[in-house]
């Protein structure tokens, strides 16, 4: 799509041509940007601004891009950046870059809760491109059968208890590990647990000895990222043979600022609330109320809502995965079918939210800047 690349913090700013489908590491979700009618000029952000977005580097170079833009496509009345996994917690910057260029400036994050900022939109790459495949691929009839599969077989015992998935090394999922392994429940468990080092936080673990100690087990994976495809780790039809999913987002939210007044959102959950499987998560505080404000509903004892940057909050949770993963599995069984409504109701809304709520951006991206309100949460 016509877009400017800013890169290194502005170390790298270019103009991109019309074919050019690059932000992120993750495709954009199908039609966002490639029918622009002008009114847009996406900025797509690569390794700037770490965790926390402060200020706009090489404003300068950025500006002069802008006008390049201007000149090889023509006038538009409004930016989006695209931040992705970046919070931002003061929009002075935007609204100060806004003046400068005389154009209203908007960004693009995986922040699905803010009260405060009017110039954010909620698009959270990892996970939109994710139900974006699915949806196009016939997804829903797909999962239509399997509601249905699940339902009719609801006499028979699922070969597994859990599932459980490490991307990356991180404290929270070595603790998680420990307890599955320490309770000999890992061959009850369907379960991935990669040795990549991306985002690790050195607290807490010596890695060595815990490589040391689990040689031959670790590294297991069928989720690790792949480049031939950026849309699935990996098959989703295992969810259907388990009875509760443990997620766990990554260590860095500890490192961001004011957390407790956002809550990112990635495509971790995607997995468990697509295939109508109830989780254990540590994430972000708001985590469920979020949820909760489009109309989703956790009242099974499957579900766990645990605070990623709270070790409190996190022992609180690890007991939880301790005792529902030495449940005995015909508990689990019992359980998970009384409220099997819940599980798919809830897939229900977060889909109908997701289709939506793209409609809507889409919408914002092709418009002009009077003809839609625009909020960071389109609910």
């Amino acid at each position: 799509m016509q877009s400017i690349l800013y890169k290194n913090d502005g170390d790298i700013i270019e103009v991109l041509k019309p074919e050019t489908n690059y932000t992120n590491g993750y495709y954009m979700p199908e039609g966002f940007g490639f029918d622009i009618k002008n009114n847009t000029c996406i900025i797509h952000t690569i390794n700037s601004f770490g965790f926390d977005f402060e200020k706009i580097f090489n404003s300068d170079k950025l500006v002069d891009a802008i006008d390049e833009y201007i000149k090889t496509y023509g006038d538009f009345n409004k930016v989006l950046f695209i931040l992705n996994e970046i919070i931002v917690n003061d929009e002075t910057e935007f609204i100060k870059f806004s003046k400068r260029i005389g154009k209203k400036c908007y960004y693009a994050n995986f922040d699905m809760f803010s009260t405060k900022n009017k110039y954010q939109i909620f698009l959270p790459l990892s996970l939109y491109t994710q139900v974006d495949w699915l949806i196009l691929h016939d997804y829903l009839n797909a999962k239509t059968f399997l509601e249905n599969m699940n339902k009719e077989y609801s006499d028979l015992i699922k070969p597994y208890k859990y599932s459980f998935y490490s991307n990356h090394v991180s404290p929270t999922r070595i603790d998680i590990f420990n307890i599955l392994k320490a309770t000999n429940n890992l061959k009850n468990g369907m379960w991935s647990f990669n040795d990549s080092l991306v985002y690790y936080s050195g607290e807490k673990h010596n890695l060595n000895s815990f490589f040391k100690d689990n040689e031959g087990i670790i590294p297991f994976s069928f989720d690790r990222y792949s480049e031939k495809t950026i849309h699935l780790k990996h098959t989703y039809l295992p969810q259907f043979l388990c009875y509760f999913e443990i997620v766990a987002e990554s260590y860095f939210f500890r490192d961001m600022k004011n957390l407790d007044e956002n809550c990112p959102i990635t495509e971790k959950l995607v997995k468990p609330i697509v295939s109508c499987l109830p989780f254990i998560v540590f994430g972000p505080k708001n985590l469920r109320s979020t949820l909760e404000s489009i109309g989703m509903r956790f009242t099974s004892p499957l579900y766990g809502f645990y605070d990623i940057t709270n070790d409190n909050s996190c022992r609180e949770g690890y007991g939880h995965v301790t005792q529902q993963s030495i449940e005995k599995i015909e508990i689990l069984h019992d359980t998970y079918f009384k409220y099997i409504d819940e599980y798919q109701n809830n897939s229900k809304i977060f889909i109908e939210y997701f289709i939506n709520h793209k409609n809507k951006i889409k919408e914002f991206i092709n418009s002009k800047i009077e003809s839609i309100p625009v909020c960071q949460n389109f609910i």
